[in-house]
């Protein structure tokens, strides 16, 4: 499902176009080679038992926010130090029973991902790829900034591109996103239980939930980062990309909302050369 906002009208806060059981931005022509949505996904996967290690993991207390939004993301300290994240979404009792299993929910999700009509599975390193876990903080909305996974690469032509993946856990509320294929006001993406949402390397999106779903809900998912040679994701946890090839913040020209789009009008205008100068400095 997917909320269109437009932010050319004033009449409203958020000027919802449409609520549509057709993703009208996975239909797009520039997107549908950047984008896909998996079905499915209980054929591979037991979205049951990996919300519950999920939520136990939250239970535990081995989850921080992501800078200043409602994104709480799985701590990078806790991390298993035998199988990275992907040990602590299984349980067992001794490290040989606990690599048999980690072996297992890879082939799972690995096998999910190569039914995609989008990667070329034999571009992606599946040795490399990385698992976090997060979920929205139920008392509050703030979404994230726009941003990318990856870095931009200044040859795209010569790029093989890296993808991420974002899979809801909870069957019922699954999760949202939103995505960008210009500026201006963004899609607001309902990814449904049992689906799982492709995204190239080079869309901006951002963690955020409408306005009009609510609080209380926590929409826990899994994000995972599918590299290629060409391009490797930053250190788990640490980075995500907010500037464009300019130097320009994403958040000045793509926004949630009409009310973001008022804001950043008054705000300070970017000034290209300035950041440049300090970058060099």
């Amino acid at each position: 499902m997917v909320q269109s906002v437009d932010c050319g009208k004033e009449k409203d806060e958020i000027n919802i176009l449409e609520i549509s059981g057709v993703d009208d931005i996975l239909r797009d022509d520039y997107m549908q080679s950047r984008v896909e949505m998996l079905a499915g996904v209980e054929n591979y996967i037991d979205l049951n038992v990996l919300q519950s290690a999920v939520e136990r993991l939250i239970k535990a207390g081995k989850f921080s926010g992501v800078g200043d939004s409602d994104v709480i993301q799985f701590r990078k300290e806790c991390t298993d130090i035998n199988f990275g994240v992907w040990g602590n979404l299984v349980s067992a009792r001794k490290k040989q029973e606990k690599a048999s299993r980690v072996l297992e929910l890879k082939n799972q999700i690995f096998n999910l991902m190569k039914t995609s009509h989008l990667i070329d599975a034999t571009r992606i390193c599946w040795d490399e790829v990385q698992v976090t876990a997060l979920y929205t903080e139920p008392s509050r909305n703030k979404k994230q900034d726009p941003h990318t996974d990856y870095q931009l690469q200044t040859d795209d032509s010569t790029v093989d591109y890296a993808f991420t993946a974002h899979l809801p856990l909870n069957k019922v509320e699954g999760s949202h996103i939103y995505l960008w294929k210009k500026p201006g006001c963004g899609s607001a993406v309902h990814i449904p239980g049992g689906h799982c949402l492709l995204l190239r390397s080079d869309v901006v999106h951002s963690g955020g939930v409408p306005d009009s779903v609510g609080l209380g809900r926590a929409f826990i998912r899994l994000h995972f980062y599918l590299p290629t040679k060409s391009q490797k994701p930053p250190p788990l946890g640490e980075t995500i990309y907010r500037t464009g090839h300019d130097g320009a913040y994403y958040f000045d020209t793509h926004w949630h909302s009409l009310k973001e789009k008022r804001l950043a009008a008054l705000k300070i205008p970017f000034d290209k050369k300035k950041f440049l100068l300090k970058r060099s400095s």
